[in-house]
């Protein structure tokens, strides 16, 4: 019997990532897709916004860290968090 196929771009909460990039700040413009998380690999902070465009910050002190947010853009001003990678 074959494994049942899963759809890779269902928003489901539960869905595992199916791509991951390395993430650049910037204050002017959203990431090309938007993300089911962000891999945190240096501490820390990390300034976002969710996928309605409300702003975050988080304070990352233990790395490495996953923040589980569909997030649509890192902001570069306020983000010192090293290694900073999107899952989608």
């Amino acid at each position: 019997m074959a494994a049942p196929k899963i759809n890779p771009y269902s928003h489901v909460a539960n869905m595992p990532a199916h791509r991951h990039a390395d993430v650049t700040p910037d204050d002017a413009n959203d990431l090309p897709e938007l993300s089911r998380g962000l891999f945190i690999g240096g501490i820390g902070t990390v300034v976002c916004h969710d996928s309605e465009g409300n702003t975050a910050t988080y304070e990352i002190t233990n790395v490495p860290f996953i923040i589980p947010i569909l997030s649509k853009r890192v902001l570069a001003t306020g983000t010192d968090a090293t290694l900073i990678v999107r899952m989608w």
